[in-house]
């Protein structure tokens, strides 16, 4: 029996759980037909029950037995979850002034060991470029640099993550070897660049240059086949889902329609729209730069 351990949140943009295993945990349910499964990533063929083994006494359900420690089971598997580090905005919100984004001081590499890498669909097929990282390539801020790009600042902080995975579960808890092991160690990103190199940057405070370890492959998919983001451009449902909620924002959510004509006022301009995820994202980048922003009439 499978138990899911969870050890919290490693950062403000990353978390990480635990697969942990007993023989003395038995299945909640009494057989394999009425239990749910979840597949398990490529090298691990066994599948997971997830169905809860313990009750709200935490005693295991028909057995009487108090909750085994974690020292007493053996771990299986880990999964670490984040988001890319600090990026570019994603357009140009004409209402505003444009600040400078110098291009040589926004955008490279950090002077930090890094790891090289190939990429692949979860297949092993080559996958080419997704549709927006050409979009993305085409709005060019003043100072040249592109929208949705990982900035210098965001690769050293996956970096910086990287040296804290590194510690804990190489140095203090030897869960893995120092060097890439791609028997150990699987990489899933999405297609685009900043999320590609967030991995990449990651891998490098893990694992340094890598020179002895094995090839790096970081696993992509197609636009049609995304599932890590709320893909609006191939799930009808969902873009239907999202069409219908924004038009009842105002009405469910108690206080948003004030908060909204007090941001207006305040920046001269709607915001809470459909778009304001990108209105938003121009107004925090910059101002993580140190940028200013101009108040509205």
């Amino acid at each position: 029996m499978w138990k899911w351990k969870s050890i919290g949140a490693l950062g403000t943009f990353a978390g990480s759980t635990y697969f942990v295993a007993d023989s003395r945990l038995v299945h909640a349910k009494s057989s394999p037909e009425q239990a749910d499964y979840i597949s398990m990533p490529p090298g691990m063929t066994t599948r997971t029950h997830l169905q809860p083994a313990f009750d709200t006494h935490g005693a295991i359900r028909g057995e009487g037995m108090a909750r085994p420690e974690l020292a007493e089971m053996q771990l299986r598997h880990v999964q670490v979850f984040f988001r890319h580090g600090a990026r570019t905005p994603l357009r140009i919100l004409t209402w505003m002034d444009q600040p400078e984004w110098p291009k040589d001081k926004i955008l490279g590499d950090p002077p930090l060991p890094a790891v090289t890498y190939t990429t692949t669909d979860v297949h092993g097929q080559l996958v080419p470029s997704g549709p927006y990282e050409a979009m993305y390539q085409k709005i060019i801020f003043k100072g040249g640099t592109p929208a949705g790009q990982l900035t210098k600042t965001g690769k050293e902080q996956v970096y910086e993550l990287g040296r804290r995975i590194r510690g804990d579960y190489i140095e203090k808890r030897h869960l893995i070897a120092p060097t890439f092991n791609a028997s150990e160690v699987y990489v899933r990103s999405t297609n685009m660049m900043r999320t590609i190199e967030s991995a990449r940057w990651l891998l490098s405070g893990i694992f340094g240059h890598n020179k002895r370890g094995d090839k790096i492959i970081i696993h992509t998919e197609p636009a049609e086949r995304e599932i890590l983001y709320p893909n609006h451009s191939f799930c009808r449902q969902l873009k239907l889902f999202n069409k219908k909620l924004f038009k009842e924002l105002d009405a469910s959510i108690p206080g948003l329609r004030e908060d909204r004509a007090q941001l207006q006022r305040l920046l001269g301009t709607p915001l809470l729209t459909q778009h304001s995820s990108a209105r938003l994202s121009f107004l925090v980048c910059p101002l993580h730069f140190s940028f200013r922003i101009q108040r509205g009439g």
